[in-house]
């Protein structure tokens, strides 16, 4: 049995363990997101899940109704807000999470859970991005606005003595992941998170 048809089978088998409940039913699709994404959509009482195995696209399609695909989503929503509380509302956004029973591994979840628009994407986080001097700057981030040079001293202070190079390049690696966002303001570039940094001059030299 080749990775593809494997894990096919283990995602078809999470949604056939009713007994598990939704909790359980999440725990397991977060554990097949370790190596890989997955993308869940529901319409008419399927629910499609696009997964990424072997380096090719596959699509499963399993009967399911709305009101557990709702529930699944509150418990993405549950659990992101467990790990960055008001990170995200009951009916969408993007944050991140991890398990009781997998402490140590985090994902990236975005998603929609409204009357007329239901889907996730599931995706497992680059252990840089929540560790080191990476989760330092999001922690910066979260207590409100700072300039480049706010954030450089936030580091200083944390004990990070890292080049601006390096800051700049693990700012990009957080844009990837999706932690960060850029947009501009009347000509100003801003990386916004669920606090914001705002990239002066000596961002740019």
């Amino acid at each position: 049995m080749n990775t593809t048809s494997k894990f096919s089978e283990a995602l078809r088998g999470a949604f056939e363990r009713p007994a598990r409940g939704v909790v359980g039913l999440v725990d397991d699709l977060l554990r097949l997101c370790r190596q890989q994404g997955l993308q869940l959509d529901w319409q008419a009482d399927l629910c499609r899940v696009r997964s990424r195995a072997a380096g090719s696209d596959e699509v499963i399609d399993k009967p399911l109704r709305k009101s557990v695909f709702r529930a699944i989503l509150a418990r993405l929503a549950t659990l992101c807000n467990e790990q960055r509380p008001n990170s995200v509302s009951p009916y969408g956004g993007h944050g991140t999470l991890s398990i009781d029973t997998d402490p140590a591994t985090f994902f990236r979840v975005s998603f929609a859970n409204t009357p007329d628009e239901q889907w996730c994407k599931i995706g497992p986080l680059a252990p840089s991005a929540v560790t080191g001097e990476a989760g330092t700057i999001l922690e910066c981030l979260e207590k409100g606005p700072k300039t480049y040079s706010g954030i450089r001293r936030f580091l200083y202070l944390a004990g990070w003595e890292t080049r601006s190079s390096e800051t700049s390049r693990i700012l990009d690696e957080l844009l990837a992941e999706g932690l960060v966002e850029l947009e501009s303001t009347n000509g100003e570039l801003r990386l916004t998170s669920y606090g914001r940094l705002v990239t002066d001059n000596s961002a740019a030299a």
